[in-house]
């Protein structure tokens, strides 16, 4: 047996093993490498307000909202939503309403809308006036962040001529942890008070609501 082998070979694994130990040790940095990598976005995406998508109740396209704010689409939506609730109070679905309306109001105007909403109802119930809103258009003004929704009321006595006006009901509308809080209502005859309307949808019309 030739010994001079002996030293070849041992020379051989020991450069084989240092081999093996610098590619283990770079495969064990890179892995650290990669974990870090992960923790730090899983933590990133963990703390980072993810936005989501909604399809509102009167519009049929998809808004986006974040966890305390939402597209001026989405407030247009909720306004038109409360506009043809509001507009079409009677003395049978007033409970209706207040269930609807309620969660919705900010507890600073809370007391104030369902006070004049009880006083709508009792004067509608005396009188025996029947009130209808069509929506004809709504506005998003981003300057003062409200919605307009303009339209057409047409109150109706028993056996009285239906009575049609321009009507307007203007809102504030914020998020609170991605539901809508309402902070603002105005109701007032004639056409929006605008300051700086952005308008969105400009050709496609919204088609008049009957109530339900």
């Amino acid at each position: 047996m030739d010994t001079d082998l002996f030293p070849m070979r041992i020379s051989d694994y020991l450069t084989q093993l240092k081999d093996h130990q610098n590619r283990n040790q770079w495969q064990q940095t890179a892995i650290l490498g990669l974990a870090l990598t992960n923790a730090l976005t899983a933590a990133v995406l963990l703390f980072k307000p993810v936005p989501v998508i909604l399809v509102p109740p009167t519009l049929p396209g998809e808004v986006e909202i974040a966890r305390n704010q939402g597209s001026g689409s989405l407030k247009e939506s909720w306004g038109l939503y409360l506009a043809e609730l509001l507009g079409n109070v009677t003395p049978g679905n007033a409970a209706f309403i207040e269930r609807s309306l309620g969660p919705l109001l900010d507890a600073g105007i809370y007391p104030e809308v369902m006070a004049i909403l009880a006083e709508e109802v009792d004067a509608l119930r005396m009188d025996r006036v029947s009130v209808k809103f069509r929506s004809r258009e709504v506005l998003y003004d981003a300057s003062l962040d409200r919605v307009y929704v303009s339209g057409e009321q047409t109150s109706q006595g028993p056996g009285s001529v239906p009575e049609s006006r321009p009507r307007t009901y203007e809102f504030g509308i914020g998020f609170r942890h991605y539901r809508p809080i309402v902070e603002h209502i105005d109701v007032y005859s004639g056409e929006p008070h605008l300051k700086d309307t952005q308008r969105r949808n400009k050709e496609a019309s919204i088609p008049p609501r009957n109530p339900t």
